[in-house]
């Protein structure tokens, strides 16, 4: 996986640098036709392969994500919590269905939060639908909905840019919007993490013999 990362770092170095030299050739006085033609196609094979390997990049870490989305919801269930309103194929659906992809996805990760937090003992409260919701769980899904959206108006850039100045255009829009993705990146990180921790503690508190029993023992 660390290769392939390594090879789409390359590839967007050999994009960028493909895309300064078709800007130079395009300026300088007496540059040929067919020279820039060459050039645009040099950058379009570039870039299909460029996102070739970011979406195969992209397809891994999605499949890694939805298999922990679908584990972790289970696991409310198999902690004590009957009355989820999702299921685990809710999850998938969730991210495919058009318009249903922009809410349901972070209901349910909302309900994985509640449920998380309140088996691990971290918030006391009579049902675990009373548990409040976090920050991070929202900030993630903003983000996350900004980054796609991002994304795609990037691709589309690319793909309808047939000049140079274009692609230029398309290439400056995804740097620009690369710090949005980076930080949805990082939340969900932060947020795989949190619940991964407290449905650990949930663990390692149903499998802690209760205080009456040792009590009574006493």
């Amino acid at each position: 996986m660390a290769v392939i990362v390594l090879r789409v770092v390359e590839a967007g170095a050999d994009f960028v640098w493909l895309l300064e030299n078709a800007a130079r050739l395009q300026a300088a006085p007496g540059a040929s036709g067919q020279a820039i033609e060459d050039v645009a196609s040099a950058l379009q094979g570039a870039y299909f392969y460029l996102f070739v390997l970011w979406m195969f990049v992209v397809f891994v870490c999605a499949m890694v994500f939805l298999v922990w989305f679908v584990d972790a919801h289970r696991n409310l269930k198999r902690g004590g919590i009957p009355d989820t309103t999702w299921s685990g194929v809710w999850i998938v659906l969730g991210f495919v269905i058009p318009l249903v992809n922009l809410v349901l996805p972070y209901l349910i990760m909302k309900e994985v939060w509640k449920g998380s937090q309140w088996l691990a003992g971290t918030v006391v409260r009579l049902s675990w639908r009373q548990v409040p919701n976090s920050w991070l769980v929202r900030s993630w899904w903003i983000f996350f909905v900004l980054h796609s959206c991002g994304t795609r108006a990037s691709n589309r850039g690319f793909l309808r840019a047939d000049e140079i100045g274009e692609m230029q255009l398309a290439l400056l829009f995804t740097i620009g919007w690369a710090p949005i993705s980076v930080l949805a990146a990082l939340l969900a990180i932060l947020l795989v993490h949190r619940i991964t921790a407290a449905q650990t503690r949930a663990i390692e508190r149903l499998r802690r013999p209760p205080e009456t029993s040792s009590m009574n023992s006493a």
